[in-house]
């Protein structure tokens, strides 16, 4: 080939290799399945459609050069996917959900833990649907604390903040007074305002917003098509891209729980990590935890590690030892993400 073609080439198998490295699947091509699922992954990855269809056509001329060869079987499945994905609207870009407001979404998911107010409240209704394959929030609002989709990993951390032996139901939301359809009038609109205020894109049809938002974490992780529409038992309007895939497949309760992990790890990651903060001048370590133990709750056990030094002297007869700090005026503390602007409206003037 000549060194442009050659080029271009290269930049569609090194994207072909990343897709099945990333996502750890057969490198057998030819089929519909695999083609399909390599452009959702293109298409997640922001590249765009006419370059999602260059990469398929060089590699469909690959494949023909590898069947006449001898070396690979007849396959015709290229074809039939590029004629789907032309299928697709010239601006169905406009109604999908994009990187920003998914990334908007998760920082505010990742407050639901230290919102205790009506936000919180919204926060935990809009998440609980999430983790729950994009049930509707109306199903969540009648949750009750011993329902089993309550049951595991963050819906159970979520359901231990609001669970109230005074109630018959999770959240507290006054259910009891309400017929099925105000309550989902009320449910829709907290939701709603919620994702107005942090400028969160979404549609009128509130449901289908939220399980497009549930299908591009599963994209995110690497969870194929099928599995996506056969688990949403639908192909929701936020997610145009998959009206591309042509089957769906019924999950195992395996298989289920394991995409669930997947989403709710894309959703609601929030690990402790190392940070390190500097003292103000005339500040000592010995004042700094005094006030995390005055703050008390879970500020008083942060994990601090201010490194020293041992200096051993001899005084008369006795060897004193003291502490001498590496870095006088730096602390190393471990620290959610989302717990830094509540410890330092407490400790910063420290």
């Amino acid at each position: 080939m000549t060194e442009s073609t050659a080029v271009n080439y290269n930049k569609a198998l090194n994207c072909l290799c990343s897709y099945i490295t990333d996502n750890s699947v057969s490198a057998d091509v030819a089929t519909a399945q695999f083609l399909e699922n390599w452009f959702l992954y293109m298409q997640i990855r922001g590249l765009r459609l006419n370059t999602c269809l260059h990469y398929i056509d060089v590699v469909s001329g690959l494949y023909s050069s590898a069947v006449d060869e001898g070396v690979a079987p007849s396959a015709d499945m290229f074809a039939a996917v590029k004629a789907r994905i032309k299928l697709l609207p010239s601006d169905f870009h406009k109604y999908m959900v994009s990187g920003q407001s998914f990334s908007r979404l998760v920082n505010v998911l990742k407050i639901s833990s230290i919102r205790t107010d009506d936000t919180g409240l919204a926060i935990s209704l809009l998440l609980m649907s999430l983790l729950n394959d994009g049930m509707s929030l109306t199903e969540v609002a009648l949750l009750k604390k011993g329902d089993e989709r309550v049951q595991w990993g963050e819906c159970k951390a979520i359901a231990e903040r609001y669970v109230d032996s005074r109630r018959q139901f999770l959240f507290p939301l006054g259910q009891s007074g309400k017929t099925r359809r105000q309550l989902t009038v009320a449910v829709n609109k907290m939701v709603s305002s919620l994702l107005d205020t942090y400028n969160i894109e979404h549609s009128d049809n509130l449901q289908n917003s939220i399980r497009s938002y549930w299908a591009y974490a599963a994209l995110q992780c690497g969870v194929d098509g099928e599995t996506i529409v056969g688990m949403l038992g639908c192909r929701p309007a936020g997610m145009p891209i998959l009206n591309v895939v042509s089957g769906q497949e019924c999950p195992t309760d395996e298989s289920v729980a394991r995409v669930r992990e997947l989403v709710a790890s894309q959703l609601v990651s929030n690990p402790i990590n190392w940070y390190a903060m500097r003292l103000r001048p005339r500040v000592k370590f010995k004042d700094l935890t005094q006030r995390l133990s005055l703050i008390g709750g879970r500020f008083s056990k942060t994990e601090l590690f201010y490194p020293c030094d041992e200096i051993a002297r001899r005084v008369n007869k006795k060897v004193v030892v003291r502490e001498r700090p590496v870095m006088p005026d730096v602390v190393f503390f471990k620290s959610q993400v989302t717990d830094l602007p509540a410890l330092f409206s407490r400790i910063g003037d420290m």
